[in-house]
């Protein structure tokens, strides 16, 4: 048996022995270069203990004490610094036998602390029961990265975000608006009104002037405005806007493009005036009667800037020719109207070759449908005559067209006419009633070709001419009767400074009302439409 002070003289001569041989063997370690690496380290140190404990033994001889066990290293092994290179390596393993003592210390406290009702002999029970805790929901949310380039991972993998459409300007947008008003009052009422009086009654459109006669009355109120008779201008106003409901509720063929043109006329000229409150007149009357979103009431109602309407004016009356072929058919009376009022106004953007193109189409088209004495291409004949002196032409071509126009009225007249190959309502219309104003229109245009060309004892008999048929077959307050003595006074006025030596006008047409006065159809008095 080993004694008690044989086994403490033996583990002091062992802690002397690990302390001298120890720091011997890290004093090595110090020489050697500071860069080595941590696990060199850590092998040579292990390797150095056991040697000691060995030898330690072999001293002692056998022995019933347990040889002492080195636990595994619970850190990494770091590299000496300049501090431990003198040997100060015994502080830090100082610091880690405390620090796994404090550990194990404060493993023993949390035991006692789970179960403080058991008795010391009693074993702690180390599964400690939780209750289950409620899982959260996901988020559905993905959970933002931080890594720096993340904000560049969807660009790269998809491209550049698609930009935001380019939204149309509330110009843009009201100019379209317009356009599709006109081409929805054709379509809406092709196949609804306008089918059933075709297949009840075709003459209903054809044989309804009324469109036609509201647009004469208002050009020639126009006329006796710019000559200075206020009175007759309002005595034909006070005829024509009673009669705008009955216009507005029939929804003719007429109706859109004329409104159209009333509404687009952007002249500073006396017409263009007019037609502007015109216009301000029917806009609230359509809204009343027909709502605010009928065409009618958006294409009167609807704000567009000078450039917008000019290119309604162009685009709006191509648009309805389209619709009136799809409607009618080309060659019907109501599409050939419309193609002899768009060229009435082609000439007044100042497109004359263009207009002049349409008339001539126009009236051939007219005798290949009717026939050449007919009274639907007496009109367009003149209305080429007229476009021609509105553009300065006063040459033998326009003073043959109104003569060829004049003959051909001759002949419907006196009643030597064949009977034509088509005739429908309109023709028989324009043969009762406007006849006597396509003769007026031709009298008329004669006496400014000879005012044109300064010979105005010409100019007096063409327009004396027609006065005298005008007294012979209208009443005295027709508007065109009035419009035939304004022509003839300011001639006799112009003759009169002639003769006196005081005339000398470059342009001595414009001492008479506007050419646009000039129109081979009736007025609203001719048309017998009671005023309601």
């Amino acid at each position: 048996m080993t004694s008690v002070a044989d086994v403490y003289s033996t583990h002091e001569i062992l802690s002397q022995h690990n302390k001298f041989d120890i720091s011997g063997n890290l004093g090595q370690f110090s020489k050697e270069p500071a860069a080595l690496e941590s696990d060199q380290l850590a092998r040579n140190l292990v390797a150095s203990v056991a040697e000691i404990v060995e030898a330690s033994s072999v001293q002692q001889g056998p022995s019933t004490l347990l040889p002492e066990t080195f636990a595994a290293l619970p850190f990494a092994p770091r590299p000496l610094g300049p501090g431990n290179a003198q040997g100060n390596t015994l502080p830090q393993l100082h610091e880690l036998v405390e620090n796994e003592q404090g550990k194990r210390k404060h493993r023993r406290l949390d035991d006692e602390d789970e179960d403080p009702g058991q008795s010391s002999k009693t074993p702690a029970n180390t599964k400690k029961k939780r209750k289950p805790q409620p899982m959260a929901p996901a988020s559905r949310n993905p959970k933002a990265s931080h890594r720096p380039g993340r904000k560049y991972e969807m660009q790269w993998r998809l491209g550049q975000a698609p930009t935001a459409g380019i939204r149309d300007t509330k110009e843009q947008s009201n100019f379209e608006r317009v356009l599709a008003a006109i081409s929805n009052y054709h379509q809406g009422n092709a196949g609804g009104i306008w089918k059933t009086v075709m297949l009840q009654n075709a003459a209903e459109f054809d044989g309804n002037g009324l469109c036609e006669a509201m647009a004469v009355s208002i050009m020639l109120a126009a006329g006796f405005i710019s000559a200075g008779q206020s009175e007759s201008a309002s005595q034909v106003l006070n005829r024509t806007l009673p009669l705008a409901r009955i216009m507005l509720l029939s929804q003719h063929p007429q109706l859109c493009f004329y409104l159209t043109e009333i509404s687009m006329d952007t002249s500073n000229t006396v017409a263009g005036r007019l037609r502007s409150s015109w216009k301000n007149y029917l806009a609230p009357l359509a809204v009343h009667i027909l709502g605010e979103r009928h065409p009618l009431s958006i294409l009167l109602r609807t704000p567009l800037t000078v450039e917008q309407k000019t290119r309604i004016r162009k685009e709006g009356q191509r648009v309805a020719h389209e619709e009136h072929v799809r409607a009618f058919g080309i060659y019907s009376y109501q599409t050939m109207l419309h193609l002899w009022y768009w060229a009435r106004l082609t000439a007044a953007l100042g497109d004359i070759p263009e207009s002049v193109r349409m008339l001539e189409s126009l009236v051939q088209a007219w005798e290949e449908v009717y026939s050449a004495n007919s009274a639907v291409a007496i009109a367009a004949i003149v209305e080429q005559a007229r476009v021609m002196l509105a553009s300065g032409d006063a040459g033998v071509k326009v003073e043959c067209l109104l003569g060829d126009a004049l003959r051909r009225n001759d002949v419907l007249t006196s009643g030597q006419a064949l009977q034509p190959q088509y005739m429908d309502a309109a023709e028989s219309r324009l043969r009762e009633s406007s006849l006597i104003f396509s003769r007026l229109a031709a009298f008329r245009c004669l006496g400014r070709l000879h005012v044109m060309r300064s010979n105005l004892d010409n100019a007096i008999f063409c327009l004396q001419q027609a006065l005298d048929i005008a007294e012979l077959n209208l009443a005295e307050e027709s508007s065109v009767r009035k419009m035939c003595k304004t022509d003839l006074a300011a001639v006799r006025t112009m003759q009169l400074e002639q003769a006196m030596g005081g005339l000398a006008l470059a342009d001595p047409t414009s001492r008479l009302p506007h050419t646009t006065t000039i129109i081979p159809f009736a007025p609203v008095e001719m048309t017998g439409t009671k005023i309601p």
